[in-house]
């Protein structure tokens, strides 16, 4: 029986892990979803998140900054019926729409999809890609190639999320896809699409006897922060271990300039420095290694002064409590070699 609800929430620690093993991601509203996507013109971040739940369907609203610097913002319904049924995953979005796009969904596969793949082994699926140039709506049987668990920070605490993984065939490329082993909610954490050698490039590479090698087009995408209503807060984090990464900060591209995705978050550190007035916070930017040093550090400490100011200014906190910091991508968390990676390094972080 499918339901829309607050499902229990398990984290397994796993003797030996590295972190633990989170089994559900709930489909409640305020859920967000953070995805770094890779294209041919650079890596940017998109945000999704569930603006509302009701037993007929879901509300996504998204945002995103293109590495052009391109802009899109828009909501669209997905049918529960769709979310149990349906074959297509749409998951591009287009400014302003707020409407139903019926047999579709947005976060991932339907239940039915992932059923398939778990006790038949393949799934007839249709999904969207860049690859190569423009959207195209591809289809293909995806086949079940194994299980996984993929990192992936959840309220702020990295945990490692099960995963089926498929593979497609396409006409043009080739796919891989990780979905959450979850079928009350599916999502897609991590696919990757690569442009097929034309007959062309292998008769090159194969004439230049190993000495040349033509790299194709690849289309990327990976779910690298969740957060959901009711998990740790940043609160709790800062009186037990005295700092917090905040990923819930965001702004435009090579820019200080705050979005207005950002204001939960802001809100939450707002009311915390109201409820301990004796805390003092030091507020760090930290950014992704592309780009000069010398950029970085300007981008991350003037990031860290937008966030102090908009506490002062729309909050009215003192602002001898916030000292900005910027380190530009001298402390990383994780190595800048992949895309998850570039993304969980641009972050704020608090220090008490």
């Amino acid at each position: 029986m499918w339901t829309v609800a607050a499902c229990a929430t398990v984290l397994v620690a796993t003797a030996g892990a590295r972190a633990p093993v989170q089994e559900r991601i709930p489909l409640v509203e305020g859920l967000t979803i953070v995805t770094a996507i890779a294209e041919t013109r650079g890596d940017y971040e998109s945000i999704k998140t569930l603006a509302a739940v009701t037993a007929e369907d879901v509300q996504v609203a998204y945002a995103a900054e293109m590495a052009n610097g391109r802009k899109v913002a828009g909501t669209r319904r997905v049918l529960i019926a769709d979310l149990r049924n349906a074959r297509e995953y749409r998951q591009e979005f287009t400014n302003g729409e707020d409407r139903v796009v019926p047999g579709t969904t947005a976060l991932g596969p339907s239940a039915a999809v992932l059923r398939d793949l778990k006790e038949n082994g393949e799934a007839l699926f249709t999904t969207h890609t860049r690859s190569g140039g423009g959207l195209r709506k591809v289809t293909a049987t995806i086949r079940k190639s194994g299980l996984a668990k993929l990192p992936v920070l959840v309220n702020n605490v990295r945990v490692d999320l099960p995963a089926v993984h498929a593979t497609g065939d396409y006409e043009r490329e080739t796919a891989d896809f990780w979905f959450l082993d979850d079928e009350a909610n599916p999502l897609t954490l991590r696919y990757r699409f690569v442009e097929k050698k034309s007959e062309i490039v292998a008769k090159l590479e194969e004439a230049a006897k190993g000495k040349l090698t033509i790299p194709m087009r690849e289309y990327a995408l990976d779910v690298v922060k969740i957060s959901y209503p009711g998990g740790p807060g940043l609160e709790k984090q800062l009186a037990d271990a005295g700092r917090a990464a905040v990923y819930g900060i965001y702004f435009d591209v090579d820019k200080a300039t705050l979005k207005a995705e950002s204001e939960p978050v802001l809100q939450e550190i707002a009311a915390l420095l109201a409820k301990n007035p004796a805390w003092k916070l030091r507020v760090e930017g930290h950014t992704d290694s592309i780009g000069t040093e010398a950029r970085n550090r300007e981008l991350s400490r003037a990031r860290a002064e937008a966030v102090k100011a908009a506490l002062v200014e729309r909050f009215g906190i003192a602002a001898a409590r916030l000292t900005p910091a910027g380190f530009g991508a001298s402390k990383p968390v994780e190595s800048n070699d992949t895309l998850a990676g570039r993304a969980r390094n641009r972050r704020v972080e608090l220090v008490r």
